[in-house]
């Protein structure tokens, strides 16, 4: 199954691009945005990776919001929780109740 999606802001100029597809045991959705922030031409790709009960093990960010580029690899544990943010945090442990 592959579905794909194409829309646009309506608060502001921007466009979004997705598709959503199941391999490997996962879902992936990957996407392209690009709009203006602070008057500033903006790109983003991402890549969403998910099990088959939609828990998100990992996803990733590139592109440029403004000037800056990004690369981003994100890690999340069982819960959902993002432990691994580049260039922001990282958890230093993990607890479980």
């Amino acid at each position: 199954m592959i579905d794909a999606i194409l829309w646009r802001r309506l608060d502001a100029p921007g466009h979004d691009s997705a598709r959503l597809f199941f391999h490997d045991s996962q879902w992936h959705l990957t996407g392209t945005a690009v709009f203006t922030e602070a008057q500033r031409p903006c790109r983003l790709d991402y890549r969403v990776v998910c099990d088959e009960s939609w828990q998100t093990p990992s996803g990733a960010v590139t592109g440029w919001p403004g000037i800056r580029a990004i690369n981003l690899e994100l890690r999340a544990n069982a819960g959902g929780f993002v432990t691994v943010y580049p260039g922001l945090w990282q958890a230093e442990a993990e607890t479980t109740a």
